[in-house]
């Protein structure tokens, strides 16, 4: 999935589980929370070129890493952010903004190691949808002329 679509429902996701007084701290912290998973396109060696796509929507996007996932981003986050917010309210936003990170990334075409370490498998949600930002915006444009 895009990068832009992931901030995005991590951000509505923090945002939802937040306090009124927090809603915009929240939303920064789910928005990067939901693009720290595609952090690992940075795992990259130059003896193997392929090493960077075998890992890419690997453990990262696991269920079973988002608990570790959020706190590597509330860690990161939380010398900017100590003065605003409490490590455990931070981390909480992180949680929920992580969260579906895997889930949005199986509705692709390409899967992901969604129950990494049990299974190895790339698994992936068959739908119709698209993570193609194109095919929204023709779909869209030709809804609109319908009418």
């Amino acid at each position: 999935m895009d990068l832009l679509t992931q901030g995005l429902l991590g951000a509505a996701l923090a945002q939802a589980g937040s306090k009124q007084q927090e809603t915009r701290v929240a939303t920064g912290v789910g928005f990067f929370a939901g693009l720290i998973a595609d952090a690992d396109i940075l795992i990259q060696s130059d003896q193997d070129p392929l090493l960077t796509v075998e890992f890419h929507r690997h453990f990262t996007h696991s269920i079973f890493f988002v608990p570790l996932g959020a706190l590597i981003a509330a860690l990161l986050l939380w010398l900017l952010l100590r003065h605003k917010l409490s490590f455990l309210r931070l981390y909480f936003y992180c949680f929920l903004g992580y969260s579906l990170s895997g889930v949005l990334d199986a509705l692709t075409s390409y899967g992901t190691h969604l129950f990494w370490p049990i299974s190895q498998e790339r698994g992936r949600i068959k739908s119709y949808f698209s993570d193609r930002p194109y095919f929204y915006a023709d779909f869209a444009s030709r809804r609109h002329s319908s009418f």
